[in-house]
């Protein structure tokens, strides 16, 4: 699949504010309520400091005035090092279109990278415990299985131009005659996964889907890091294989790292990818809320803010990836 051009890239703003102030007091003014009130949005904070806790910003009377609900903002605390540092995530739902918008962060590692870069306990699949060859329906592999009612058939490969991180072990990928007709499914063996990601090699326009108990929480089309990479200065070195067995063939399709960032709301218990020709490796999960790592994904993503108190006269940096639709 060649690359195709974007209507927009991956936006990060830092804005750097220097405030003649102590950490705890720049600290107080974020996340109290009596202090948050006189400063951004001028209304009521609410936060459940630990990672994993909650966060919500509600409407002042002026808001409500003008229609805005008791809730316009919530989100999750990712991280925190108090008083000089907190990582969470920033979700509007003052109208319809914001609050649609899912609260799940995606990204891309940057060229070369094919396996997860966060920290933690992380469950990494390699495939190489697999035996190759086809799996048909209703086939299981571990703790794949193929949709029954698919007539296609997934396999365990070796290395290939298609495939395989580092050129080395095997790696998962589906041949299917037709599409719309199933799904590779990994269901896994601990509700609330908050974390995947895998190698996605010789990529092309495939659809991946997080589910909770079978609802559908969030569902992602690889056809936005295709759109993504095509606009970085460096598009190129994500094209064609990066191992020294297969070094640069396959130039036609780009081979990436992907990153998915749930919260509470969008926690997991299965995954199904769906595509043609999907070619997966390095499959890896956590029960844990993790820092995103990698270059955002406008698109798919809501905002994650970044505070930092940086010196004891108030070097103060907010940052926040742009998602939106309709920004740049």
């Amino acid at each position: 699949m060649t690359a195709t051009t974007a209507e927009k890239a991956a936006t990060t703003q830092i804005y750097r504010v220097f405030i003649r102030a102590t950490p705890q007091a720049i600290w107080d003014a974020i996340t109290r309520p009596e202090w948050a009130q006189r400063y951004g949005y001028c209304v009521p904070v609410e936060y459940d400091m630990r990672a994993g806790g909650k966060f919500r910003a509600l409407a002042n009377q002026g808001m409500k005035g003008h229609g805005a609900p008791d809730v316009i903002i919530v989100g999750e605390v990712i991280e925190l090092d108090p008083p000089r540092k907190l990582v969470q995530t920033w979700h509007p739902v003052w109208d319809p279109e914001g609050a649609a918008e899912p609260a799940t962060t995606v990204t891309f590692e940057n060229p070369g990278v094919q396996s997860s870069t966060v920290g933690g306990a992380l469950a990494v699949d390699t495939m190489e415990t697999y035996a190759l060859g086809d799996y048909r329906p209703p086939g299981v592999l571990g703790n794949f299985n193929l949709d029954p009612a698919s007539l296609g058939v997934f396999t365990v490969a070796p290395p290939n131009i298609y495939g395989a991180a580092g050129g080395v072990g095997q790696y998962l990928h589906n041949n299917r005659p037709l599409t719309d007709n199933g799904a590779i499914r990994l269901t896994l063996t601990s509700p609330n996964a908050l974390y995947l990601g895998f190698w996605w090699s010789a990529g092309s326009p495939d659809e991946v889907d997080l589910f909770d108990n079978g609802s559908e929480v969030f569902s992602f089309t690889t056809q936005d890091v295709i759109n993504a990479i095509s606009l970085l200065p460096n598009a190129s070195d994500y094209y064609g294989n990066p191992n020294a067995p297969f070094l640069h063939a396959d130039s036609g399709e780009p081979y990436s790292f992907i990153n998915f960032f749930a919260t509470g709301s969008t926690a997991f218990d299965e995954i199904r990818f769906n595509g043609n020709l999907i070619e997966l490796d390095n499959i890896t999960i956590s029960h844990d809320l993790r820092v995103p790592t990698g270059n955002a994904i406008p698109e798919a993503n809501p905002g994650v803010v970044l505070l930092g108190v940086l010196s004891a006269f108030g070097g103060f940096r907010w940052s926040r990836r742009l998602t939106r639709r309709g920004q740049a």
